[in-house]
C-alpha cells in the first residue's frame, strides 16, 4: 500500500474523508470506527474524531497536494467503503467524488462498482489483471521470457508436470522440521496438490503457501485474512491489492471462480494488522526468494534469517 504521511494541518483533513465514506450510509460500523482509530493514531490526531468538521473537498485538496499522498488517501477510502461488509452506493458515490476532486484514478472504485451490479466475471478479471499475481506473472515475463510465462499458462489449467512434481514430492524424506518437509506436509495436510501435480496452482504463487510455512497462519477464512496482511507487508504497494483481494473473498462473499471458497465478515482488522507488521519486518519479498538453497534448512533458522518474527 502506498504510505500516507501526513502532517497535523494534514491529518485532520484526511480523517474527515475517512470518516464521510464511513458515514455515506448513514452510520459508522464497528469495523470502520477502529480503522478511524488506527489512522487517527498513526497520523498522530489525538483530537475528538466525532467532532471533526464535514469534510471539506476543496480544503482538502489544498492540503494534498503530493498526488502520492492523494493516491494513498483514495486506496484506504476504498478500503473504508469495503470494511463494514457491504458495499453500497453511497459509499462508492462518496469514494468516486473526493477521488475525482484529488484527481486520482483508482480501478478499485469500478471494481466495487462491478460487485454491486453483480457482475462478478467482470469484477474477478479485473481484479486479477491488477493483482499481486499479475505483477508476479509479469517478473516472469522479464525473467524468463514467453516460455516462462507459457509454462505458468499450463500449470494454471492444472497440467501435470512429472519431472516438477518429483522436485516436491522428494522433501517429504528431508527431516522434519526443516522448511522443506514442513512445506511438502503443509500441501499433504490441507489436501493441496504440490507443484507439478494434477490440479495444482502455478508454481508461480509458491510463496503464498511458503508464506502459510513462515508465519504459521493457517488456510481457514481468518487465516487467510491473516495471510493477506502478511504479504501485504512484504509486498508495498502491492499490498493494497492483496487486501482488496481478501476483503472480496473474505468479507464480501464473493465468488471469484479461485480456489478459496468465499466467505462473509471474516475480515478482523486488528488481527489484519499484526500479520501486516510481521510482513513488512521481512528483509525479503518472497515473490522474489528462492527457498531451494534453504529447504534442507531447520524452519525455525530460516524464519531467522527472513526476520519472520
Amino acid at each position: 500500500m502506498k504510505p500516507l504521511d501526513l502532517n497535523g494541518e494534514q491529518a485532520p483533513h484526511a480523517l474527515a474523508a475517512l470518516r464521510s465514506v464511513a458515514l455515506a450510509d448513514g452510520r459508522i460500523a464497528e469495523q470502520e470506527a477502529q480503522m478511524l482509530a488506527v489512522h487517527a493514531e498513526l497520523l498522530g490526531f489525538d483530537g475528538d474524531l466525532d467532532a471533526l468538521p464535514p469534510l471539506d473537498l476543496d480544503a482538502l485538496a489544498e492540503r494534498l497536494p503530493d498526488p502520492a499522498h492523494r493516491a494513498a488517501l483514495v486506496q484506504r477510502l476504498v478500503l473504508m467503503a469495503m470494511l463494514d461488509g457491504e458495499v453500497g452506493r453511497e459509499e462508492i458515490a462518496q469514494t468516486r467524488a473526493i477521488a475525482r476532486r484529488l484527481g486520482v484514478l483508482q480501478p478499485a472504485i469500478d471494481q466495487m462498482e462491478h460487485f454491486l451490479a453483480g457482475r462478478m466475471r467482470l469484477l474477478a478479471f479485473d481484479v486479477m489483471r491488477r493483482s499481486f499475481i499479475a505483477e508476479k506473472i509479469g517478473r516472469v515475463w522479464r525473467d524468463e521470457g514467453l516460455r516462462g510465462v507459457a509454462k505458468v499458462a499450463r500449470q494454471a489449467r492444472g497440467k501435470a508436470d512429472p519431472a516438477l512434481a518429483a522436485r516436491y514430492l522428494a522433501l517429504e524424506a528431508l527431516p522434519e522440521g526443516t522448511l522443506g518437509r514442513a512445506l511438502f506436509e503443509h500441501f499433504r495436510r490441507h489436501g493441496f496438490a504440490l507443484p507439478g501435480e494434477e490440479k495444482s496452482a502455478p508454481e508461480a504463487v509458491l510463496f503464498h503457501d511458503l508464506g502459510h510455512v513462515l508465519a504459521g497462519y493457517g488456510t481457514d477464512p481468518e487465516g487467510e485474512v491473516q495471510m493477506a496482511g502478511f504479504e501485504a507487508g512484504f509486498m508495498g504497494e502491492d499490498g493494497f491489492s492483496v487486501t482488496v483481494l481478501a476483503l472480496y473473498l473474505f468479507h464480501l462473499g464473493a465468488d471469484l471462480n479461485l480456489s478459496a471458497k468465499p466467505s462473509r465478515l471474516r475480515f478482523a482488522l486488528e488481527p489484519f494488522r499484526a500479520a501486516f507488521a510481521r510482513g513488512a519486518a521481512l528483509n525479503v519479498d518472497l515473490r522474489d526468494w528462492d527457498p531451494w538453497p534453504h529447504m534442507s534448512e531447520p524452519l525455525d533458522e530460516v524464519r531467522a534469517q527472513l526476520r519472520v518474527s
